[in-house]
């Protein structure tokens, strides 16, 4: 089985209370990974698009 995502659209607005902050190229990706449920950002409303990351585990 593959695990694929090929959004069509844009994606969902983004509203983050930082979104300035986020590159402009990486604006629709962002989107589309917002809208696809894979990002939600903070419970600031931030995203933090420069804040380091760990790696997530997979869980199925």
């Amino acid at each position: 089985m593959r695990y694929t995502l090929k959004p069509q659209d844009d994606g969902k607005a983004l509203t983050f209370t930082d979104t300035t902050n986020i590159s402009s190229w990486a604006h629709k990706a962002v989107g589309q990974a917002l809208q696809a449920g894979i990002i939600n950002g903070y419970e600031d409303g931030s995203f933090r698009p420069n804040a380091q990351i760990t790696r997530a585990r997979w869980q199925q």
